[in-house]
């Protein structure tokens, strides 16, 4: 009896084991892995009590309406896969003799674990813990069958890890003698035993690669990686890194069962650009990640410093001084015949303390390059010869700038020796300080305009308009504003227009015009901008609130250059008029203007003024609803078709028609 008991315990033991014939078999080392497993305990039992005394057989089917099935249990503890790693699991048995002849379907069931192979009969026999798992049908000798049991398995696998099925067949209750034999696992082919197989991704995996998202050129970094063996047995595995392709790091690494391993490494990359690094772990699994390698701020900084070094030195400075040593000749010579410089004031100190901060810029930058043959802070040393160089670059575009008037009035004062002559000089004044949409940048086109062809010299306003600002100018122009003209803002406008200047002034249609301030300028004037917009069902640009306009008041001398045939594309408010103001531009019999909530605020018919002007003591302004007209919207279209309407307003701003 001792002898026996030892027997069933040595049994046991070895359907443990890794490798034997009776228990756990180690896969293939790749990717996805295969284990097969022999039951601990095998047993067919018999519905009317007959017991088989032959172990080597499993049989399924009927014997004259008795059923006959079969029961499989197995130990998967010593796996160590945990369940999310598997891929498939197949109960296989080999079916050696069939009694009969009849097709059987072999439908396999998962059972509850508390038999054994010694003590189960058809009274004691385990329940059923699950409905039909698979089934095969059977008819065929000298073959494998195989079921699918990945699902119950894997729950099991959370639970005890053992396992227990049952086979039976749809004829077990037929009044007929039919059944099938399948091999046990005490056969003595050991190619016939039945076996469970698992297919699962290896636990053991790269849990981490940590790369950082960008390094320096030529600056060391780290790679980071964790290694995790989720399996209950050691085990060494090979470890590679390639950068790029390159193999960078090759090692044997032993890891301990249920365990993590972190892994630091340095590495230097020298070219510019993306990089991929690759992290793999003999067959078991594999990881990528990129990092950008950019260059160094200080060896950024140091070439941009020689750079602007170069180009200041040899081909900036030289250019200004020879610009500005002409300059200040006119300048001389003008003063000479007692030409007041007063329009240009403000340009020519602009001048004259850029060139004594460019100095200033340049001795400091020689002074820090003299100290130091590398400067460890480099910063400093390339922002005052940048300074100096983007000065210096500003300031020869500011002589370019008064030169031709400052010849142009030389010329004249030659011309007349002995009288006082002015500066000839239209100053416009671009608004861009009240968050406008339609600012300097999108107003392109208008300002070249200027220059190029009326020959003005055009400024950009980000400041808060002040009457000492105003006071160099002649032209303002203002675009519909998204911050509020402050009153001391419209105050001083109001005085420098009824001082002589000319002010343009443009609005929006309703969506847009946030602020009401427009009218703290105009309002006193006559001229109201309304909260609509301009619509037309007919005349248009392809869609209503897209209008053409083209009724003009051609009596006035800002519409010098339109014709009654003249369309200017439109999109914006309208406007009101009483007092001395007076009506420029209308819409036509079929355009009429929506408020806010779609409601009439200009019947059709009524032929909407959009554009208006008026004159105040000894100024002028002109206002026109729609900012987008003047601006480079459309491919240019609107400024294209709206330049011979600006093109006399701003001269009859100017005083020059």
């Amino acid at each position: 009896m001792k002898k026996w008991s030892f027997f069933l315990i040595l049994v046991l033991l070895l359907s443990l084991v890794p490798g034997t014939s009776m228990g756990f078999v180690k896969g293939d080392n790749s990717l996805q892995h295969t284990v097969s497993i022999t039951p601990t305990d095998d047993r067919w039992i018999d519905e009317g009590g007959y017991v088989d005394n032959k172990a080597y057989r499993l049989r399924v089917g009927t014997y004259y309406g008795s059923e006959e099935r079969a029961y499989l249990k197995f130990n998967l503890s010593e796996l160590g896969i945990p369940p999310e790693f598997i891929i498939s699991v197949t109960l296989n048995l080999y079916a050696y003799y069939h009694k009969g002849s009849k097709t059987h379907n072999i439908t396999v069931y998962g059972v509850a674990d508390n038999w054994n192979e010694y003590t189960i009969n058809w009274t004691n026999k385990p329940q059923n813990l699950t409905n039909a798992l698979d089934w095969q049908l059977g008819k065929s000798v000298y073959k494998w069958y195989s079921w699918n049991v990945t699902d119950f398995v894997k729950s099991e696998m959370e639970g005890d890890k053992v396992v227990s099925f049952m086979l039976h067949s749809n004829l077990s209750h037929e009044p007929i003698k039919d059944y099938i034999y399948f091999a046990s696992k005490e056969t003595s082919y050991t190619d016939e035993k039945p076996y469970l197989e698992i297919v699962y991704r290896s636990p053991i995996s790269i849990s981490s690669l940590n790369v950082p998202k960008s390094a320096f050129r030529n600056q060391p970094f780290k790679i980071k990686v964790i290694l995790q063996n989720n399996k209950i047995l050691d085990e060494n595995v090979t470890f590679l890194i390639y950068v790029d392709g390159q193999l960078f790091k090759n090692e044997t690494i032993l890891m301990k069962a249920n365990s993590s391993k972190e892994l630091s490494y340095e590495y230097t990359l020298q070219t510019l650009g993306t990089h991929q690094i690759k992290a793999e772990l003999g067959d078991y699994d594999t990881k990528y990640s990129t990092i950008k390698v950019v260059e160094h701020p200080m060896d950024i900084m140091s070439r941009l410093t020689t750079f602007y070094d170069i180009r200041y030195v040899t081909y900036l400075k030289p250019l200004l001084d020879e610009k500005y040593s002409s300059y200040l000749d006119i300048i001389s010579e003008l003063e000479e015949y007692g030409v007041d410089l007063g329009p240009l004031k403000d340009k020519i100190g602009a001048i004259d303390a850029s060139m004594l901060l460019i100095e200033e810029y340049y001795s400091e930058y020689l002074e820090i390059k003299g100290r130091y043959i590398r400067p460890l802070y480099p910063y400093p040393l390339m922002s005052y010869i940048r300074n100096a160089f983007l000065l210096t670059r500003e300031t020869i575009n500011r002589i370019n700038e008064i030169m031709p008037i400052l010849n142009e009035t030389l010329i004249r004062a030659k011309e007349s020796p002995g009288n006082q002559t002015q500066i000839s000089l239209v100053r416009v004044l671009v608004d861009s300080s009240h968050g406008q949409h339609y600012n300097d940048q999108r107003l392109q086109k208008l300002i070249t305009k200027m220059e190029d062809e009326l020959g003005w010299m055009v400024d950009v306003n980000n400041e808060k308009l002040t009457p000492e600002t105003l006071s160099y100018y002649n032209v303002l122009i203002i675009t519909n504003p998204r911050s509020d003209i402050t009153d001391e803002e419209a105050q001083a406008i109001k005085e420098w227009v009824e001082n002589g200047g000319g002010l343009l002034i443009t609005g929006d249609w309703y969506a847009f015009v946030y602020y009401r301030s427009l009218n703290k300028v105009t309002e006193e004037f006559g001229i109201r901008f309304n909260d609509d917009e301009l619509m037309d069902d007919e005349r248009n640009t392809g869609r209503p609130y897209f209008p053409l306009v083209g009724e003009f008041n051609l009596n006035h001398p800002a519409m010098k250059f339109l014709n009654e045939s003249s369309q200017l594309y439109y999109n914006g408010d309208t406007l009101d008029v009483s007092g001395n103001a007076i009506w420029l531009i209308r819409g036509y019999e079929t355009s009429y203007a929506e408020g806010e909530n779609n409601e009439i605020s200009k019947e059709k018919g009524s032929k909407p003024i959009v554009a208006a002007a008026v004159e105040v003591e000894n100024g002028k302004i002109v206002a026109y609803g729609s900012s987008k007209a003047i601006s480079d919207d459309y491919y240019g279209r609107y400024i294209d078709s709206n330049w011979p309407f600006l093109k006399g307003v701003l001269l009859w701003l100017a005083g020059e028609i």
